[in-house]
Order: C-alpha cells, then sequence, then structure tokens
C-alpha cells in the first residue's frame, strides 16, 4: 500500500525530471519516480491540476506562500489519508463481502455440483430404468409371444391328445374286435377240429372196417385157395394113380382109352380151376395190399392234416400274440407319450408362470 504525505510538489518535480528525460509523465512513470509512493488517484489529480496551473493565462495565476502550500499540501494529505483509511475500510468490508460472497459462491457450487451429481445420477438411473422398461417390454413382448406359442403349443397338445385318445380308441375297438375275432376263430377252429376229429374218426372206422372186410375176405381167399391146393393135390395124386392105372390098364383096351380122355379132360378142368383160383388170389393179394396202401396213405393223410391245423394253429397263436404284444406295446408308447405330453405341459405352465413373474411390471411410486 503507498505511503501517505506526498505533496504536489513533489508530484510536479518528478512530472519535471520526466519531461527532462523526455519521457511522458504519466501517472505510473510519476508514481515510479516518486517511489513508488502515493495513490493513483492522488497523483492522477496533483497531474491535471498541474496541468491547468500550467495551461492557465500568467495574469491569472495566484502567488501562494509555501506556508500556505504546505497547509494545502498537510490538508490534502490528511484527506488522503482518510481516503484511504475509509478506502482501506472499505476495502477490508469488501473483501470480507468477497469472502463471504466467494464462501457462499463455493458452496453454491458445491451445492450446484451436488445437485449436478444428483441429477446425473437420477439422469442415469431413468436412462438405466428406460432401459430397464424397454427390456421389461421386450421381455414382455417375448414373453407374450412365447405364451402365444406354448397356448399354440397347448392346443396342438390337446389336438394331438384327442387325437391319440381317439387313437387309442380306435386300437381299443380294435383290440375288441380281434379278442372277438380271436374267439370267433378259436371257436371255429375248435368246431372245425372236432368235425375233422369226427371225420377221422369215421375215417377210421370206416378204414378199420374196410381193413377187416378185406382181411376176412383175404382170408377166405387163402382158406378157399388152401383148399383148392388140397384138391389139387388129391387130383393129382388121383391123376397119378389114374395114370399109373392107365399104364396098367393101357393094354386092356379102347375102354381104358376112353376113360383115361376122360382124367385127362378132367386133369385138364382141374388146372384150369387151379389157375383161376391162382389168379384170383393173386388178384386178391393186390387188391389187399392196395387197400393197405391206400389205408395207411388216408391215415399219412389224416396226421398230415392234423399236423398242419397244429402248424396253422400255433402260426395263428404266434400271429395272436405278436398282435397283443404290439397292441400292449402301442397302449404302453401311447401312455408314455401322454406322460410325456402332461409333463411338457407342466413345464411350460411353470415356465410361463416364472416367465410372467420376471417381466411383471414395477409398482407405481416405487424407485
Amino acid at each position: 500500500m503507498a505511503r501517505g504525505g506526498i505533496y504536489k510538489a513533489e508530484v510536479q518535480r518528478a512530472r519535471e525530471r520526466l519531461l527532462a528525460q523526455g519521457r511522458n509523465p504519466s501517472i505510473d512513470a510519476v508514481r515510479a519516480e516518486l517511489g513508488h509512493t502515493g495513490s493513483k488517484t492522488t497523483i492522477h489529480r496533483y497531474l491535471k491540476e498541474i496541468e491547468e496551473e500550467e495551461g492557465a493565462p500568467s495574469g491569472s495565476k495566484i502567488a501562494v506562500s509555501e506556508a500556505l502550500q504546505e497547509l494545502v499540501g498537510r490538508l490534502s494529505a490528511r484527506l488522503q489519508e482518510e481516503a484511504d483509511a475509509r478506502i482501506t475500510t472499505l476495502q477490508a468490508q469488501h473483501q470480507e463481502q468477497l469472502q463471504a460472497l466467494e464462501a457462499s459462491a463455493q458452496a453454491q457450487q458445491a451445492q450446484l455440483q451436488e445437485q449436478q451429481q444428483r441429477w446425473q445420477a437420477q439422469a442415469e438411473l431413468l436412462h438405466t430404468e428406460r432401459l430397464a422398461h424397454q427390456g421389461a417390454q421386450e421381455q414382455l413382448r417375448a414373453a407374450e409371444l412365447a405364451l402365444a406359442r406354448h397356448g399354440q403349443e397347448n392346443a396342438d397338445l390337446k389336438a394331438r391328445l384327442g387325437q391319440e385318445a381317439q387313437h387309442r380308441q380306435s386300437l381299443e375297438e380294435k383290440h375288441q374286435h380281434a379278442q372277438r375275432s380271436l374267439e370267433h376263430f378259436r371257436q371255429a377252429a375248435k368246431e372245425q377240429r372236432e368235425q375233422q376229429q369226427r371225420q377221422h374218426e369215421q375215417q377210421a372206422q370206416y378204414l378199420q372196417g374196410e381193413i377187416r372186410r378185406q382181411g376176412q375176405q383175404l382170408t377166405a381167399s387163402q382158406q378157399a385157395l388152401a383148399q383148392a391146393q388140397q384138391e389139387a393135390a388129391a387130383q393129382a395124386l388121383a391123376l397119378a394113380q389114374a395114370e399109373q392105372q392107365v399104364r396098367q390098364h393101357q393094354a386092356e383096351g379102347a375102354q381104358s382109352q376112353a376113360a383115361l380122355q376122360a382124367l385127362e379132360q378132367a386133369h385138364a378142368r382141374l388146372q384150369a380151376q387151379h389157375s383161376a383160383q391162382a389168379q384170383a388170389l393173386q388178384v386178391a393179394q393186390k387188391m389187399a395190399q392196395e387197400q393197405e396202401n391206400a389205408q395207411q396213405k388216408a391215415i399219412q393223410a389224416l396226421q398230415d392234416q392234423r399236423d398242419s391245423l397244429q402248424k396253422q394253429k400255433q402260426i395263428e397263436q404266434q400271429e395272436l400274440q405278436q398282435a397283443m404284444q404290439a397292441l400292449q406295446q402301442r397302449c404302453q408308447q401311447l401312455e408314455q407319450d401322454n406322460a410325456r405330453s402332461q409333463a411338457m405341459l407342466q413345464a411350460h405352465k411353470e415356465a410361463f408362470a416364472l416367465l410372467a413373474q420376471q417381466v411383471r411390471p414395477p409398482e407405481p411410486g416405487r424407485d
């Protein structure tokens, strides 16, 4: 702060020294020449007075004594000191007010920064909430799409369950029809087997009767053949005796010749009868053999037919068992599909409930 007590004469001398040096006597130059003392206001006022005095006519100048000038200078210095003190007080008050204002401005700046931070945080929170709201809307749209898709899948599952139920009902009806057909087939097969058994028994009885009759005929033929052989042997013996007698009585004459011719004719008849009986025996043996072969063929045919029926019955039973197993497997598969469909439907319901909880909008008034 500049010291007090500078005088106008000092300012004037400093101005004259500056002018003598060829420098401009400005306020700063004069103050520097005075040793940086005095206020700029006082120096400016003194310079202005000096310039007015030098610019005024010489006849209007008033001669002032050194004492008066000194008095005026002291008064001016006193006024300057009071003004400086007042200015210092005002400056101190102004500095205090400025500091208070600066503190208030800093506090307000801090509050403003805090408010800006709160606003920024609120803006970020609002932006986050907007993003979350957009995400929630997207999730809600996705949930609505998923719900629609699940609804469609549920409808498809219900339709499929209906179709499976109808198919199962159809399978049950087919199974019942197959059971009825099987029972009918079993009854028909039983009746056919019984009928075939009766026919087989009748044919066996008939064949047995034929065999007995043929056996009886064969026995009779064998007996007739044995009797014919006995008769032929007896006739051969008689013929031998007759020939011997013929040889013995050959010499006896014509009557013996006639008897010999008669015997020869009888022998020829006996031989013809013997040949006929032998042929009849061969025919009877052949017929018996053919009947025995036919009986064996019939018995073999009946056995083959019985074996074929048993094989057919076994095949039909196997086919029926396979059909029953396939039907049971299909029923089990339908039950498993129904259980999986129920589990899938329950899982879809749980997923939809969880998704509905996740995309539920926030309650109003909650940050």
